[in-house]
């Protein structure tokens, strides 16, 4: 399974203007990641952790759907979250580059 993971890593940081990849479990809890910088990597797992489970249960009451893709833009970077299974992927990039 890592060569897997580490393909798809390779693969998305290929992309123009991606800053970082990290893979998380649903907890929140980073089992790899692209950032040189673990405080960041545990700011954005914590973070997308929590918003996700609020996504996917507003999403669930709203439609009877399930959700799974999340794009958030702002000024400084656009942050996309794929939930699958137990695992979290976010890639973080920035729009302008």
């Amino acid at each position: 399974m890592s060569a897997v993971i580490e393909e798809i890593f390779n693969k998305i940081n290929t992309h123009k203007g991606v800053e970082g990849i990290i893979l998380s479990d649903n907890e929140g809890i980073p089992l790899k990641s692209s950032f040189k910088d673990e405080e960041i990597t545990y700011f954005y797992t914590t973070s997308a952790s929590m918003f996700v489970r609020k996504c996917q249960n507003a999403v669930k009451t709203l439609t009877g759907e399930s959700m799974n893709f999340i794009r958030l833009r702002t000024k400084l970077n656009e942050i996309m979250i794929a939930p699958e299974g137990n695992f979290i992927l976010i890639v973080v990039q920035n729009p302008t580059n």
